[in-house]
């Protein structure tokens, strides 16, 4: 091929070739030629696409046709926000992959492309990272939903593993087809047995982030010593590793901090641990792989723990809050409370609703007396809903707090309550307590009082301040404990109006062009944080695209535009 002279071939996509590249001859796709004779060429022992002269193209003999390639795609994800991979996730794929040793598992192999795979490499401290998970955790993709409805997953053996080799260098050996790794049966243990209808005592043995709460009665508890024992006579020594597909695994054992066997419930997967649910006990933790042991032992025994929740008591907000939940850990946990069953479930894996008593006092009484409350946040339209839009704080040209004015009637109401309240604020008690994300009333720089929660302290020297978050408005403030007071309730059921959400079609240019540069943000320039503020003047619509993981919109002007149509016209934005 190298003495081969230039012949005028009228290149075809799809037509494979020789590219001259980086003075080495290799193999090529031809994917489209412009008008310029400029090619873009497949290069098909290295997977990515090059720009090249139509004279650095020649015909490729018939027996050297081929490729070295398998079509990848990572299993169990999904792209966020929409059909398709943005081009951040992709950049951020190849800047993380590029020159690493990483691990790939062949999930599923058909003839039709591409292969859904598991990628694994090493981090900097060593640990396993799956690209999929890590890319869950940056926002960047959503998990797959998987049907869990399939009863009919049998048990194979084996599991070939393939390595990749450096990313940029050439493969020198064609892969070998590999089997998907064992699908096991998706079998969980027994449903717990209920108690009876009335007083009777129970030992609370885990309480959950929801706030379920898990107990074991006495009869429960000599019967688990026994499980116990038999659970560490059948595990004598700990089984030998295999690369299972833990997300068709439900009943499992799992070697606790003990160095004992428990029964366990597999409810995810990522990066090499497996967060697993002590079927007797109620606990959910994260376990390396090598300590959970896809088999159903003692099935004939039912689980030990029966889910419970307390009757007449419903979270502010729909959600359990961190000290409502520090609390019910310090009250309940390892201890053997009085109880009244009031009713039982009609599926045996569903809560079983109680009233728990301390000192004869009703546990909701105790709760409805004590300050755990949180704001709850003002719920967007549906996705493919316009609606018109008050922008409130600028933190990044695409993350912003905005304000719904659909709510008109909700905002003058509010407005109406802090006027009241500032005009007697002087009967407000300061605050004495500083819970994570407890409510507030801050002081502003204007003098006038405003709904926040506690994120933190910034400082203890010379004086204690504390940095709290205007909810009504998202902007953040640094304050001395003088000027916070305590909430009152008259101001807690209003929901809080700012909504952080992020702003999709555009992203930060991915080199920097100098100048000023957001401090905590320097991937964007104070130019298109102040050219965003102008535009933000305007008569504001927004149109939800996605919820998950953190609510985006589409924003637009007056005129229907998109607002960051003039970032990206200033070359102050890319689109995403």
């Amino acid at each position: 091929m190298i003495r081969s002279s230039l012949k005028t071939v009228a290149w075809a996509s799809g037509t494979f070739c020789a590219l001259y590249n980086n003075g080495v001859w290799e193999r090529g796709t031809v994917c489209n030629v412009s008008a310029n004779n400029l090619a873009e060429v497949l290069r098909c022992d290295f997977g990515n696409t090059i720009k090249l002269h139509v004279d650095n193209l020649r015909p490729l003999l018939p027996e050297l046709v081929g490729s070295l390639l398998l079509e990848c795609c990572l299993s169990g994800i999904r792209p966020a926000g929409g059909s398709g991979w943005t081009g951040t996730a992709c950049d951020f794929i190849a800047g993380v992959l590029t020159g690493v040793n990483a691990v790939m598992s062949i999930q599923e192999l058909s003839p039709a492309c591409p292969a859904c795979v598991c990628l694994v490499y090493l981090d900097q401290a060593g640990q396993e990272v799956s690209i999929a998970d890590f890319l869950v955790s940056m926002g960047l993709a959503l998990k797959e939903r998987i049907n869990r409805l399939n009863p009919e997953l049998k048990v194979n053996e084996g599991l070939p593993v393939s390595e990749v080799k450096e990313a940029g260098s050439p493969r020198e050996e064609k892969r070998h087809a590999s089997t998907p790794p064992p699908k096991l049966q998706k079998q969980v243990y027994l449903p717990p047995e209920l108690p009876h209808l009335g007083r009777t005592s129970l030992t609370v043995t885990a309480i959950g982030d929801n706030g379920v709460i898990y107990t074991m009665s006495s009869a429960a508890k000599h019967l688990f010593q026994s499980l116990k024992e038999c659970l560490q006579q059948q595990m004598i020594s700990l089984p030998s590793q295999k690369h299972y597909n833990w997300r068709s695994v439900q009943g499992c054992v799992v070697m606790g901090t003990d160095m004992l066997w428990y029964r366990g419930q597999v409810l995810d997967y990522f990066g090499g641990h497996v967060r697993v649910r002590y079927v007797d006990l109620g606990l959910v933790e994260n376990i390396p792989v090598c300590h959970v042991y896809p088999v159903v032992l003692c099935e004939d025994v039912p689980q030990l723990c029966v889910p419970c929740r307390i009757g007449g008591v419903i979270p502010v907000a729909g959600q359990w809050h961190l000290d409502a939940l520090a609390l019910l850990h310090e009250l309940l946990l390892g201890r053997c409370v009085d109880v009244q069953i009031l009713e039982l479930p009609v599926e045996p894996h569903e809560r079983v609703v109680m009233e728990i008593f301390f000192d004869d006092i009703p546990s909701a009484s105790a709760l409805d007396d004590l300050d755990l409350t949180v704001f709850s946040l003002t719920p967007l339209p549906y996705k493919g809903k316009r609606f018109p839009v008050r922008i409130k704080h600028v933190r990044t040209p695409n993350q912003v707090f905005l304000c719904s004015l659909g709510n008109r009637e909700e905002n003058a109401s509010l407005e109406e309550a802090m006027t009241l309240v500032n005009q007697d604020i002087a009967s407000l008690p300061h605050l004495t307590d500083f819970p994570f994300e407890g409510p507030c009333l801050a002081q502003y720089s204007d003098g006038s009082y405003y709904r926040a929660k506690l994120i933190g302290f910034a400082a203890v020297s010379p004086e204690v301040r504390v940095l709290v978050q205007h909810i009504d408005f998202g902007s953040d403030d640094v304050v001395s404990t003088h000027k916070l007071l305590r909430l009152p309730e008259s101001l807690l059921h209003f929901r809080a109006e700012a909504v952080h959400v992020r702003l999709g079609g555009f992203k930060a240019p991915d080199e920097y062009a100098g100048g000023d540069c957001i401090s905590y943000a320097p991937e964007w320039s104070m130019s298109a944080l102040l050219m965003m503020i102008d535009l933000f003047h305007e008569n504001l619509t927004a149109e939800v695209t996605a919820s998950e993981p953190e609510p985006t919109v589409f924003l637009y002007n007056a005129s229907g535009a998109l607002v960051h149509l003039p970032l990206i016209e200033n070359g102050l934005a890319y689109y995403a």
